[in-house]
């Protein structure tokens, strides 16, 4: 893929904010059609603008509840790999 130089990406990231005028919005679709590796990058770019949009939407008590349960799933880790090492030494060892 070829990198895009600043005009090009100023007018994908206009087009994915839906700035182009209905005119040069057309234009540019006629281009995307007639050049896929540009297309893909549009369609990059719509896909992470999604995304990010919807993590703007979580709701921040959310957010909160995974970041309170991260130190239990931690915790639940080190305790089954303990356990793991733990059988591994007893079955080695022969006991």
């Amino acid at each position: 893929m070829s990198s895009l130089d600043d005009d090009e990406r100023a007018v994908c990231l206009a087009y994915v904010d839906g700035l182009l005028s209905a005119e040069r919005r057309r234009d540019f679709e006629r281009r995307l059609e007639r050049e896929p590796e540009l297309a893909k990058r549009v369609q990059a770019v719509l896909a992470t603008d999604a995304f990010l949009r919807r993590v703007g939407e979580l709701d921040p008590r959310e957010l909160e509840r995974a970041r309170r349960r991260k130190p239990w799933v931690w915790a639940v880790a080190v305790a089954l790999g303990a356990c793991v090492l733990v059988a591994i030494a007893f079955h080695l060892l022969g006991a």
